[in-house]
């Protein structure tokens, strides 16, 4: 049973939270260090996912000189689970914590190595549009790419479904930067694994460092439910992770702006339901509350 100075101190949390504006949130979040993650659980062989059974991830290292690492997941619950259970470390961003897969790595490649290393890219805050890992999937008898519209964390693979992460650039839509090889190069039960692909560049109309902030505040914007929170598709509830990064997107857009205050008045009606999943007596979701620190900043 929680202890009764415990559950003081978790109200407390919780009415800071709350107000989004809190000192006390703020240096909690300042100083918090991100994680690396231990080392990913033992992957199940690719042969072992089929077309009615588990799920595949594949990574083109192509960029870093290497190949495409394909990884199996016989039971997926999220496609970040599946990119860790396939095989694969990650690193995320101070910023967004593992929310914002920023390197990553496999035990075939360079002994394990993630990449982009420090040299390149400190993950700090969240990378630019034209260097980054970006997420695509496909599902069974899909025979092109799809930018995901969820992130790893939220998205829930299905039996056959195929994912793939590829470093580069992509405009806010996807509809450039996709993988260089199908989705059936890779999936279960598929071909070989491709080769060593070029370093991908930017699609046509989008020259590298050229963003249209304009136009992806107004994408995002227009992802919002009655303009102050993400939905799932066929859900009526609060998608919490998703409108903090939307939060992010139009603060580094434009600023502090009417569209930003409202998913801001959002997140604080929220805030409790967020940072204590389980209840507001039970543990802090402590990623739940840098992320609104963060937010409040």
């Amino acid at each position: 049973m929680v202890g009764t100075a415990q559950q003081h101190d978790r109200r407390a949390a919780g009415r800071r939270l709350l107000s989004l504006f809190s000192a006390a949130a703020v240096t909690f979040a300042a100083g918090l260090t991100f994680v690396t993650g231990a080392a990913p659980a033992a992957a199940d062989p690719v042969e072992q996912c089929t077309p009615t059974h588990g799920a595949v991830v594949a990574v083109d290292f192509g960029p870093f000189g290497g190949g495409v690492v394909r990884g199996c997941d016989t039971t997926p619950t999220t496609g970040y689970e599946l990119l860790r259970d396939g095989g694969f470390t990650t690193e995320g961003t101070q910023h967004d914590g593992e929310g914002f897969i920023c390197r990553i790595g496999t035990a075939s490649f360079n002994s394990g190595t993630r990449y982009p290393t420090p040299l390149t890219e400190d993950c700090v805050l969240t990378p630019q549009a034209t260097a980054y890992w970006s997420y695509w999937i496909a599902s069974p008898g899909q025979s092109s790419w799809s930018y995901s519209p969820l992130g790893a964390m939220d998205r829930k693979p299905k039996a056959g479904d195929v994912d793939a992460w590829v470093f580069g650039g992509t405009d806010v839509g996807g509809s450039s930067g996709r993988p260089a090889f199908t989705p059936d190069d890779v999936r279960a039960g598929g071909g070989a694994t491709p080769g060593p692909t070029p370093t991908p560049t930017d699609g046509p109309g989008v020259p590298v460092g050229k963003i249209d902030v304009p136009a992806a505040a107004r994408w995002v914007s227009e992802q919002l439910h009655d303009g102050s929170h993400v939905v799932d598709e066929g859900s009526e509830t609060p998608n919490y992770f998703l409108t903090t990064e939307a939060a992010y997107a139009l603060a580094a857009a434009g600023g502090k702006s009417a569209a930003l205050d409202k998913v801001v008045a959002g997140l604080a009606s929220g805030a409790t339901e967020y940072a204590y999943p389980a209840g507001p007596e039970e543990a802090l979701d402590a990623p739940a509350a840098a992320r609104l620190a963060l937010v409040a900043a």
